[in-house]
């Protein structure tokens, strides 16, 4: 009898030591998983931080193209025409990288309704269509990896 006691106690502790090792191991796989994470969330949003003034840049790159545009289609010996269509090709090179990144601009909001998870409303004008319709977009809106990034800059209807 004495010996099945001892024995009973050295199960419990067994268990109780198995029961300890689940709970430590089953603590630091959860501890790696949120370490992961965050550290994912940090370097994403460190990205996020360089590609804000990149977009300012890209938004340049448009202006240019629009100034240019008219030039470029009258240029008579195509040097202009030539220098354009070259920065056209870094413009798209830009959109490329900025996409394999996971930036992606949002589609055209003209005609659309405003929701203020994508847009920020600079101007509004009265009348002329429906209420909180997009009427024009002053500054292109972007996500990043599913996320606004930063918001279409728009006018709307009063």
């Amino acid at each position: 009898q004495v010996l099945t006691l001892e024995r009973d106690q050295w199960k419990s502790k067994a268990e109780d030591y198995w029961d300890r090792y689940l709970r430590a191991r089953s603590e630091m796989e959860n501890f790696r998983k949120r370490t992961e994470r965050d550290i994912h969330r940090r370097v994403n949003r460190g990205k996020a931080e360089l590609i804000l003034p990149l977009l300012d840049v890209l938004d340049n790159f448009d202006r240019a193209l629009a100034a240019g545009e008219k030039n470029a289609e009258e240029d008579r010996d195509g040097a202009f025409k030539a220098f354009y269509d070259g920065v056209v090709l870094i413009r798209r090179q830009i959109l490329d990288v900025l996409a394999r990144e996971g930036v992606e601009p949002m589609e055209d909001p003209v005609g659309k309704p405003f929701d203020p998870e994508y847009h920020e409303a600079v101007f509004a004008q009265e009348g002329g269509g429906e209420h909180g319709a997009i009427v024009e977009v002053f500054q292109r809106g972007y996500m990043y990896k599913g996320e606004v990034i930063r918001p279409s800059r728009v006018k709307v209807i009063r």
